[in-house]
């Protein structure tokens, strides 16, 4: 990133710094102090060569500079202060206090700053539209913004939304996923004026949905802003234009209802609100309630190129059903080698049908491993006095197994044949799904354990 940055034309305005080690020539061009007004007696102009051997310098600070500047191809003049021959120990302590001892802008300080010298500019459109919450509408004074005056208790970070704003892209041509930003327009006034439109008709619409409890333990914390800036860009994605009042209450409403669900106290909403502290779990948030939100209203295009629960589940669920494929023929093929031979008639077809049908890409290559979940039920129910002792473990009765299988096997079939189709589930009932899951695999745990305790 570096080499791109003076490759583009812009400098480092601090010099490196270097200690020089051996000899050096120095030719002298005194007429220039003739040349220059006021030149300082004790200096000299000059060209300063090194001799050609290795670390006949040594670079105290600015080395990550110097490797940008080598790895551009363009040609770029370096401003370098030299010290001659100092001890190592002194070199170490100067680069300790250049790194030390530097203050480092605040970023409240700079996102402000951006707003006045570069206004037109993407960062200094942000700036601006974020000032302009702050000065009217439901967010007036909730940002510590350094030029407005001192800060007061209570204030969020003007860097954070800025940030926020700036990685959510919505004052760029193209939003996340490299689709086109309807909110974008070339005049940056009017991209302002629009964009602060939009976020106060947002942030008014979350004032009047969400409770009390989640706009002060969530939303209007610094991480909770952020996820939500992040949120509308997911809103906007999804309707392809300037969001309506409308558009918003589809996607906010049942936000609010999940969040309720899932985060019901104020224990749990401390533990949503600190897991929004750094930037990949502001992220993992706004995908589960990205992902959630979608469920609540059937609509998987708002959780497009995310793993909704239902994906996750149908893939645990694969899981599994290729884990009792092997524990049918392990445990089918210690009684007889030909196992497969004896299976349903329509059963045995069809895995002989999908095993000559399977594309170039497909790495199974026995009949067996093309079983379905529901035909691993159907030979479990046929050998039951075979399989009773693995799975009373953790079921109570035949009966209490096969309807476990029944209820995986429903939602395997609704998620592997339905496309972009979704199906609802409440929290409870995933959860029993995740469950029954757990159950079955603990049994074929404990049926692998034993089978390799006999083995051995």
């Amino acid at each position: 990133m570096a080499k791109e940055y003076i490759d583009k034309g812009k400098i480092y305005p601090n010099s490196i710094i270097i200690s020089i080690n051996e000899p050096c020539k120095f030719t002298e061009f005194p007429e220039w102090k003739n040349e220059i007004e006021h030149f300082p007696e004790n200096l000299s102009f000059g060209i300063l060569e090194f001799p050609k051997k290795f670390r006949s310098c040594w670079i105290i600070d600015g080395q990550h500079r110097l490797y940008s500047f080598a790895k551009s191809e363009k040609y770029h003049l370096l401003s370098v202060i030299a010290f001659e021959r100092i001890p190592k120990i002194q070199q170490a302590e100067i680069f300790v206090d250049v790194n030390l001892n530097q203050k480092v802008v605040p970023p409240d300080l700079l996102w402000d700053l951006i707003g006045e010298l570069s206004p037109s500019s993407e960062k200094g459109i942000i700036s601006n539209v974020v000032k302009n919450l702050s000065e009217k509408g439901i967010l007036k004074g909730r940002f510590y913004i350094p030029s407005f005056g001192p800060k007061r208790k209570g204030q969020l970070k003007f860097s954070g939304i800025c940030q926020a704003i700036f990685k959510a892209r919505l004052v760029k041509r193209e939003l996340r996923g490299g689709r086109i930003n309807p909110i974008y327009i070339s005049d940056p006034i009017k991209l302002k004026d629009r964009l602060a439109k939009i976020f106060n008709t947002y942030f008014k619409l979350v004032e009047d949905i969400f409770t009390e409890e989640l706009k002060k333990g969530f939303i209007f914390t610094n991480g909770g802003l952020a996820v939500m800036i992040y949120y509308l860009e997911r809103i906007i994605r999804r309707v392809n234009r300037i969001p309506s009042k409308k558009d918003l209450k589809t996607y906010l409403n049942p936000l609010r209802e999940y969040l309720e669900e899932a985060y019901p106290n104020d224990r749990s909403r401390e533990i949503l609100r600190l897991s929004c502290n750094s930037e990949g779990g502001r992220n993992n948030k706004l995908n589960e309630f990205v992902v959630n939100v979608a469920e609540k209203i059937n609509d998987p295009k708002f959780a497009e190129g995310l793993k909704t629960p239902i994906s996750e589940l149908w893939e645990e669920i694969k899981k599994l059903e290729s884990n009792l494929r092997k524990f049918i023929k392990l445990s089918l093929e210690r009684e007889k080698k030909n196992w497969i031979e004896d299976l349903p008639p329509d059963i045995r077809n069809r895995i002989k049908d999908r095993l000559a049908k399977k594309t170039v890409h497909d790495k199974r290559s026995e009949e067996w491993q093309f079983l379905s979940l529901g035909e691993c039920k159907v030979i479990i129910e046929k050998h039951w006095d075979k399989f009773e002792n693995v799975f009373d473990k953790e079921f109570d009765s035949k009966d209490d197994f096969l309807n476990a299988l029944n209820k995986l096997n429903k939602l395997r079939s609704v998620t592997a044949h339905g496309a972009e189709k979704y199906l609802r589930l409440s929290m409870r009932d995933h959860n029993l799904i995740k469950i029954l899951i757990d159950k079955i695999e603990d049994c074929l745990k404990y049926f692998s354990l034993n089978l390799q305790c006999t083995q051995d």
